[in-house]
């Protein structure tokens, strides 16, 4: 895969986990992907993900991706934190759900490497955590009203206020 599309990968995990889920809690609209790794069921993290990738050249040349979820745990020290136990109010078995995360990572991951990446951005955005809805953000140091309006291919989140776009990389911007 090409260094530039670093990004298409973390798109591709990010649904797997959403797929996933919904086979575990239904299609429910609060499930989000909350830019740029987060895994969000309304206004709560349910989990996160990172992904490190080694570079040869202008190719990836491997990738480790680590995902972390809130399954069985039923106390946060933060009252911004859920869990799959908090939302279903049953105990999970947690080999039997990595075998279908695992399902879900590899279709995915497939569905990238057959060159279905306009699919699967558009998938993302229909999963994206305040997608095309006006809220409060910080930027530089700023409080500023916008919308979420896309993504671009390297990462950048693209965001609409007073009718001018911004792009804004890992840490230049925060929810409020």
């Amino acid at each position: 895969m090409p260094a530039a599309d670093q990004f298409l990968l973390s798109q591709a995990v990010a649904l797997a986990v959403h797929d996933w889920l919904v086979t575990l809690l239904g299609p429910d609209p609060a499930l989000r992907v909350k830019w740029p790794n987060d895994i969000f069921f309304g206004s709560q993290k349910l989990g996160g993900i990172l992904i490190e990738n080694t570079l040869s050249g202008p190719k990836i040349q491997h990738s480790i991706v680590g995902i972390g979820l809130n399954i069985n745990q039923r106390q946060f020290a933060v009252p911004t934190a859920t869990s799959l136990a908090c939302l279903t109010g049953r105990a999970y078995s947690l080999p039997t759900l990595v075998a279908r995360l695992l399902e879900s990572l590899e279709r995915r991951y497939l569905q990238l490497r057959s060159g279905k990446v306009g699919t699967l951005r558009a998938e993302y955005l229909q999963v994206l955590y305040r997608f095309q809805e006006e809220h409060e953000y910080e930027a530089a140091g700023r409080r500023l009203r916008g919308q979420i309006v896309g993504v671009d291919e390297t990462g950048r989140l693209a965001v609409a206020t007073k009718g001018k776009l911004h792009y804004f990389d890992l840490k230049e911007i925060r929810y409020i």
